[in-house]
């Protein structure tokens, strides 16, 4: 049996200025996306329910 596959253009949910991002965790009871920029040494917040950045 073959499984449908769907592809399509990824759409990012927020456009950084982040050099070198990485470590991504998602932490459920802030409701926000987390992860590292490497090269500026920052971390950036994505609050998924308010659309706030820090």
């Amino acid at each position: 049996m073959s499984k449908k596959i769907i592809t399509g253009i990824p759409n990012p949910i927020w456009k950084s200025k982040s050099i070198l991002g990485e470590g991504t965790l998602w932490v459920k009871e802030h409701n926000s996306i987390y992860f590292v920029d490497i090269k500026k040494k920052r971390i950036h917040v994505l609050n998924t329910k308010n659309k706030k950045k820090k």
